[in-house]
């Protein structure tokens, strides 16, 4: 179903999403396994060979990824081969043979014996871990996982732009793919999806509360009494966001997609002390807009996010 285009944002508005998710051609990648896999160095090619620039549309990645698209694809190719073999059969063996030796396993791609070959390559170069210690290491993955969700929670930009992907997958302009990946894998169902939703909704009333609570804090009008109650409900919603973010099924490459983003934020505050005097504040000031919130709580919370992240590549590697 394609998306709606959305209505225009009042200015003076207070989303700070990283994303738009109103443009496709955006955020399709999120679901592409194939331009990421080129990321990590994964694919197979030559070396400084670039991911083809073509963006598929999001439901055409999530059908290509089914399983039954893909069995459908794979039946279609080894009755193409079988069709071939029937023609060619009254070659010798000899010949057969030798032709053979270049042919791949009928519905294999080239792509895919050389991604099997190098998995292979790698697992052949680590000890094989027990039942054990696979719980172990997948259990601090999921752990971490959470930490760096619930990190990225206390940072408004990053979830803002979870929110915004929420209410477009609940208005029926994306996905759920986008933005739900479930642990065990299953399918994408109305019983998955809205307790998603639900939390997602929690955490934009508890994020407004804390918007409401830290302009009240800021009225000189406020007494010391009201200030600290202020404060305690601000930190109370802010353990609510945490608390829904670190159990939520996000999909992996969305967070990272955020986490891409936030180093950009980063790294603008990072280089601030290479502008001019004149220009430094503008600059900060901006930063700071994107990001939400003041440079030195994002520089807390992103150094947060990043330690997590840590964690988890450090447990993939193992």
């Amino acid at each position: 179903m394609p998306r709606k285009p959305g209505r225009p944002r009042k200015d003076g508005s207070t989303n700070t999403s990283l994303i738009d998710w109103e443009e496709p051609e955006n955020n399709a990648h999120v679901l592409d396994w194939r331009e990421r896999a080129h990321e990590f160095g994964l694919m197979p090619g030559a070396e400084g060979d670039e991911p083809e620039s073509v963006v598929l549309p999001p439901d055409r990645l999530i059908a290509e990824d089914d399983i039954e698209a893909i069995e459908g694809r794979r039946r279609e190719r080894e009755e193409e081969e079988e069709e071939e073999d029937e023609s060619a059969g009254g070659e010798d063996d000899g010949a057969k043979a030798g032709e053979d030796e270049g042919k791949f396993e009928a519905g294999v791609s080239r792509e895919d014996i050389d991604l099997v070959r190098l998995y292979l390559k790698t697992v052949g170069q680590r000890k094989l871990l027990t039942a054990k210690q696979e719980q172990e290491i997948g259990q601090r993955i999921e752990d971490a996982r959470g930490a760096v969700q619930a990190a990225l929670g206390t940072i408004p930009c990053a979830l803002d732009t979870l929110l915004s992907l929420a209410a477009e997958v609940k208005k029926g302009n994306a996905p759920a793919a986008e933005l739900i990946l479930l642990l065990d894998g299953g399918e994408l169902k109305e019983e998955n999806v809205t307790p998603v939703l639900a939390a997602f909704q929690r955490m934009r009333n508890a994020q407004k509360k804390v918007s409401d609570c830290r302009q009240k804090c800021e009225d000189r009008r406020s007494t010391a009494a009201t200030r600290a109650s202020y404060i305690r409900s601000i930190r109370e919603s802010n353990a609510t966001i945490e608390k829904e973010m670190r159990s939520l099924p996000i999909r992996p490459s969305l967070v990272e997609q955020i986490i891409r983003e936030l180093r950009d934020v980063n790294r603008g505050f990072d280089e601030l002390e290479k502008q001019p005097a004149s220009e430094r504040t503008a600059h900060r000031h901006e930063l700071e807009k994107r990001a939400g919130m003041p440079r030195r709580r994002f520089c807390r919370a992103f150094a947060l996010v990043r330690e997590q992240e840590d964690v988890v590549n450090e447990a993939k590697r193992e």
